[in-house]
């Protein structure tokens, strides 16, 4: 019964994170470090109005190109 209890308060925990997360207006980014080239799996809205891009041109593309400052690989993105 207990741990029954520990795994719905652990969704809930969960559940009421990504609610946060997903309604800042902060400029954030979410990559996959487990993938080579850090690949972006999530864009914030803040982000897209901040670069000026969307979340389909982002997604996919590689987290250096942001650091970097050569921009987007929408090819990448495509293939994601």
């Amino acid at each position: 019964m207990l741990r029954l209890a520990v795994k719905r308060d652990e969704r809930r925990n969960a559940r009421d994170a990504r609610a946060k997360v997903t309604s800042t207006q902060k400029a954030y980014l979410i990559c996959d470090a487990r993938s080579k080239g850090f690949p972006i799996r999530h864009v914030s809205k803040g982000f897209e109005a901040f670069f000026g891009c969307t979340a389909a041109e982002c997604v996919g593309s590689s987290c250096s190109h942001i650091v970097s400052g050569r921009g987007f690989d929408s090819s990448a993105a495509a293939a994601a």
